[in-house]
């Protein structure tokens, strides 16, 4: 049956704090925006719950402690246009979306035994994102489209998040080169005070600079500041391996559904 979306929530959190990974691909404050904007639905049936939350066609949340039953119809699959997927429940349904494209996705918690050593190098500097100056603001969303040539990130969006709840000042830096001082790298991530997550949202590098070690620079750097504070430190990764070498791991492997 539907229920609010704030109770929703609050049962999603009891779960996601027993294993974060394996209730979502995505930070808790993330998921919580996400739900909070879906009609969100709790079924309890044969001694198992579902959980499920639907917005504009779209699956964005499902979570059941039965992994054996996919708990909507095939109605109500073949109505949806994309669908946001543990790999378990990916399996359930899988031949009813032979169609679909699908991108995995893995999400990753940070090990705090790992020894983290940054290295610094002689051509490049952290600094922190200095929040009062508007020209920061543009060099970042300027950073971030030459990263992602289909993004249109602006100032105003970028000045956005620092006004989000999970907005950590510490957390926002650069990487710069000594001598120019050209910003080459830049690190935003997230911090939740409720579940004391820290979430990298962004860890990103011009092209030109990639594969010497400015990445983990921005890792390491973000970890050294959030590790005192935090209970969960996790990353979204691919399969490339590098979150991996930074310290993080995980099972888990999520599924980006979308209909052809």
């Amino acid at each position: 049956m539907r229920i609010d979306g704030e109770a929703f929530v609050k049962e999603v959190e009891k779960q996601y704090l027993i294993n974060p990974c394996q209730v979502s691909c995505i930070a808790f404050w993330k998921i919580t925006r996400i739900c909070l904007e879906s009609e969100t639905y709790r079924i309890a049936d044969n001694g198992h719950t579902y959980l499920y939350a639907i917005r504009d066609q779209r699956l964005e949340f499902y979570w059941s402690d039965d992994k054996d039953r996919f708990i909507l119809t095939q109605d109500q699959i073949q109505a949806l246009e994309l669908l946001v997927l543990h790999e378990d429940f990916h399996i359930l349904i899988a031949e009813s979306l032979e169609a679909a494209n699908v991108q995995k996705i893995y999400p990753l918690i940070y090990d705090s035994t790992f020894s983290h050593g940054i290295n610094l190098s002689e051509d490049f500097f952290i600094a922190d994102f200095d929040f009062n100056k508007e020209q920061e603001f543009l060099a970042a969303a300027e950073l971030l489209n030459r990263c992602y040539p289909n993004h249109n990130h602006d100032a105003e969006e970028i000045f956005g998040w620092h006004e989000q709840p999970v907005f950590d000042d510490s957390l926002w830096i650069w990487v710069r080169t000594r001598g120019s001082n050209e910003s080459v790298g830049l690190g935003i991530s997230t911090y939740q005070e409720s579940i004391k997550e820290t979430y990298l949202d962004w860890i990103q590098v011009l092209p030109a600079f990639q594969r010497m070690g400015i990445g983990k620079m921005l890792v390491g750097e973000t970890i050294n500041r959030a590790i005192e504070k935090s209970n969960i430190i996790r990353a979204t990764g691919l399969a490339d391996g590098f979150y991996e070498k930074c310290g993080f791991g995980g099972t888990e492997s999520w599924c980006l559904i979308t209909k052809q």
